[in-house]
């Protein structure tokens, strides 16, 4: 890589951008799961970056940039939970997590189809979060309270 300081922003933006999304995972009360379609979207993201470093030059500090790009995608979809302030969501234009708040939100709908879904549409669009279908009765009862105490 020839320029070492855009290297050195990137890899810091990458490596706090994912530090934040985990950190805002651990708040959640309820945190979602990844479903194989979304773990199948970060996969392919990573075998796309890769393919471009490949193509463009092997120096072992793209292959870092990658894996902290990659790491930093993951952690976007990872922060996706029930959170006490709102539903902490993925929003794909950041990449970081983003707390919609009860408030705010409309259609809320709780699922249960083989996992529990949460469904609900915010200043994002209509959005699916999926959950444990353990959690089904749990869930329902939190955000219940929830919206009820945000009116």
């Amino acid at each position: 890589m020839q320029s070492i300081p855009l290297f050195i922003l990137l890899l810091f933006a990458f490596i706090f951008g994912s530090l934040s999304n985990f950190k805002k995972r651990k708040q959640c009360t309820y945190q979602s799961i990844m479903t194989r379609s979304r773990l199948t979207a970060v996969g392919l993201s990573t075998l796309v970056f890769l393919g471009i470093t490949y193509n463009t030059g092997h120096f072992w500090t793209n292959y870092l940039l990658v894996l902290a790009a990659s790491v930093y995608i993951l952690s976007g979809l990872m922060a996706a939970g029930i959170h006490e302030k709102g539903i902490l969501q993925f929003t794909g234009v950041t990449l970081l997590g983003k707390i919609e708040k009860w408030e705010d939100l409309d259609e809320i709908r709780v699922e249960k189809n083989g996992l529990t879904k949460l469904r609900f549409k915010s200043r994002y669009g209509k959005q699916t979060q999926c959950y444990p279908t353990k959690d089904y009765s749990e869930i329902r009862k939190f955000i219940s309270s929830q919206i009820r105490g945000a009116n």
